[in-house]
């Protein structure tokens, strides 16, 4: 069987997606317990919903470097065995 075979190949995205999901509502569901807890409907709410859009750009940036600097070495290396 080839490494990159059957659902192999789909485990960075799945668990990118999985990170997303996660960034996202995990602050937001603390927000909602926060605010039944004290009252403060919607604050926490909006404070958690905010916090998990900045670590979602945080996400898609850090991924965004790591792409651009796979390709810049890519292309370094192309560039050397020219």
């Amino acid at each position: 069987m080839a490494p990159n075979s059957g659902l192999g190949q789909y485990g960075d995205y799945l668990g990118l997606g999985i990170q997303i999901a996660a960034s996202m509502v995990m602050p937001l569901l603390l927000g909602v317990w926060l605010d039944k807890r004290y009252g403060s409907s919607p604050w926490f709410t909006l404070a958690g919903a905010l916090f998990g859009i900045f670590s979602i750009f945080g996400i898609v940036l850090k991924i965004a470097f790591t792409a651009n600097n796979q390709s810049s070495q890519r292309n370094k290396d192309r560039a050397r065995k020219k």
